[in-house]
């Protein structure tokens, strides 16, 4: 029973992965359903003609044997025309099929909630999906197991129907003996019965023994094959990377540990693959072997005794043959269907993942001047995994047109404390509102609009500065050089080749590269595109050097006019700027006031800021 659901089961995530196909490529499913069924039937067709051939030439009849062998070459070759037109569609819609299932999972990758994203489970899914869709096929060879299932099944019904007509057969010549007896309609229906029916319980249980291979690694192949990855897409072509492997002398190590995850692979496809194939080939060359002796014997009865003639002889036994290959075929790829199920529910699972965020309906509607109230009631998150909070019991209330600067030793949880406020976490207790309401219950997007963010990780990417300025909000030239001017990136991106169209990093040999300075500013610029009505800078100026960042400083009121801005720094000296500061803790707001207040104060904001002043002075 537990067989019966399994094979039930995997055929069920099978007709979805189908469905999905049919949705993604228009007439992909009929076009792989009719070169099937075609590929099946056409050496049947070729078997009767041969077989018809040689019974006119036995009859001495040539003109007629010379024409059935002119249209048969003529089908022969227009059939080949055909299933060649056939398989070149069908391989260009499968590799478009197989771009858009790649682009569904990045696209999903994207959409998903940010807090999923350091979710270790969720990426090891997003992994093994991309795995699957490069390396293993995904949907490509899941539809062609589908397809060879379909085209062998035919051919088992095909050949299944020209078995009973051979085994009904009467013999009308009066051989006695064993070889009358074998050709017996009867007898000859027993012995093929009893081929095929063996067949299939060996190649079911050859097949069974290689699925409990192949899914038994299942999770170890993929373990596998992401060491592998590491290597390949982090460390070998990683300039970053490369510099601390020369600089530190590293190169044996990587090698040593690449050989490691590298011999790890090898063992691993021995153990579950290579053994596994041996053993079936072995079982399935013997089984062949016997079911083409059986029917051999029986058809040779049957010509001796006058049931079939001598062309019917390589009909029949043709028939027999691929019968039994079919039945093979037809086994064989039902498990392989069974275990590609388990990338193909990879993906199903990891597309249907539902984001958390767009529960809220509330459209936010931004109006220049509009005042805004952010408040944090008792706020606590914790990071999955772990046994602490991050942010505990924090109850703060940021409003627009004031400057806050959030200050804190390491780990305090300053960015955590941001992520929250931007919605990219979710309070793991109390609740976060905006003008009164709990921001959950307004749009996601809409809410996200109200900030314009500078983390210290930030990213640009390997786009023209005009297109990483400007993101996704399109392109205005007058205002992406202004937000540039603003930022101090100006005069650098005007001597660069194609200026705003210069593509970032070594994206081709027109790119040009930055320092993390410049990085920093370009991101600045960015912020200041957006014009949200929060402005959050977390270290904006941990990269520059002194002049710039009092250049940052010394501008910050005009950068931010008019604005809700958020500043977090480790150097204290940015909080004069502000009027409003929070000290963390241990994820505690443990101090709040001005710079004024807080310095005449003994406490961490006091520690922090004397401190730093005295490395200044020495």
């Amino acid at each position: 029973m537990h067989n019966k659901r399994l094979q039930i089961s995997h055929h069920r995530y099978g007709i979805q992965a189908l469905i999905q196909i049919h949705k993604i490529e228009k007439g992909l499913l009929v076009l792989s359903v009719l070169q099937a069924i075609l590929e099946a039937v056409f050496p049947y067709i070729e078997l009767v003609c041969a077989a018809r051939i040689i019974d006119l030439l036995i009859e001495a009849n040539f003109a007629k044997a010379v024409q059935i062998t002119v249209v048969l070459a003529i089908f022969i070759f227009l059939g080949g025309l055909l299933l060649d037109a056939l398989s070149s569609i069908h391989t260009y819609k499968s590799d478009r099929a197989h771009r858009k299932m790649l682009r569904r999972v990045n696209q999903k990758a994207m959409e998903l909630d940010y807090e999923e994203m350091e979710n270790t489970e969720l990426l090891h899914k997003i992994s093994d999906s991309v795995y699957s869709m490069n390396h293993i096929g995904g949907y490509n060879v899941f539809l062609g197991y589908y397809n060879k299932l379909l085209k062998n099944a035919t051919q088992v019904l095909i050949s299944f129907a020209a078995v009973l007509r051979l085994s009904t057969l009467n013999p009308s010549v009066g051989y006695q003996g064993w070889v009358s007896w074998v050709s017996s309609p009867a007898v000859s229906f027993c012995i093929l019965m009893l081929v095929t029916v063996g067949n299939f319980l060996i190649s079911n249980e050859i097949a069974a023994r290689f699925k409990r291979y192949s899914s038994s690694g299942y999770q170890e192949k993929m373990k596998v094959e992401r060491k592998l990855n590491y290597f390949a897409d982090k460390v070998f072509m990683n300039g970053e990377m490369g510099k601390e492997i020369r600089l530190f002398d590293m190169l044996e190590l990587i090698i040593q540990k690449h050989s490691m995850a590298l011999n790890d692979s090898l063992r691993f496809y021995n153990k579950y693959y290579d053994d596994a194939a041996k053993n079936q080939e072995t079982l399935h060359t013997i089984t062949q072997g016997l079911c083409t002796l059986a029917a051999y014997v029986v058809v040779i009865c049957k010509v001796l005794s006058g049931a079939a003639s001598i062309g019917e002889l390589s009909q029949y036994i043709g028939s027999i043959v691929l019968l039994n290959q079919a039945i093979r075929m037809c086994l064989t790829v039902n498990q392989k269907i069974a275990l590609q199920t388990g990338f193909v529910k990879t993906f199903q699972d990891f597309i249907k993942i539902k984001s958390k965020k767009d529960s809220g309906s509330i459209r936010i509607q931004q109006i220049p001047g509009k005042s805004y109230c952010i408040e944090f009631h008792h706020v606590s998150f914790r990071y999955k995994g772990t046994e602490t909070d991050a942010v505990k019991d924090v109850s703060c209330k940021i409003t627009s047109h004031t400057r806050v600067a959030i200050v804190g030793k390491n780990g305090a949880g300053k960015t955590t404390f941001v992520k929250l406020l931007c919605r990219l976490y979710e309070p793991t207790e109390g609740r976060i509102t905006l003008n009164g309401v709990d921001i959950r219950d307004y749009c996601y997007e809409d809410y996200l609009a109200l900030f314009s963010v500078v983390f210290q990780d930030f990213s640009l990417f390997s786009f023209p500065i005009g297109e990483n300025v400007a993101a996704g909000m399109g392109g205005h030239k007058e205002k992406i050089w202004d937000c540039l001017k603003k930022a101090g990136i100006q005069e650098r991106v005007q001597q660069m080749p194609h200026q705003l169209d210069t593509n970032l990093y070594k994206y081709d040999e027109d790119s040009s590269n930055i320092s993390g300075g410049e990085a920093q500013k370009i991101a600045i610029a960015r912020a200041l595109y957006k014009d949200a009505p929060f402005v959050i800078l977390d270290e904006p100026t941990a990269a520059l050097d002194p002049e710039s960042e009092y250049e940052i400083f010394s501008t910050f009121d005009r950068l931010v006019q008019g604005k809700g801005s958020i500043f977090i720094s480790h150097r204290m000296g940015s909080c004069r700027f502000c009027q409003e500061i929070f000290v963390l803790d241990q994820g505690k707001v443990v101090q709040n006031g001005s710079h004024e207040d807080l310095i005449k104060k003994e406490g961490i904001y006091q520690e922090l800021f004397l401190a730093q002043a005295d490395c200044y002075m020495e």
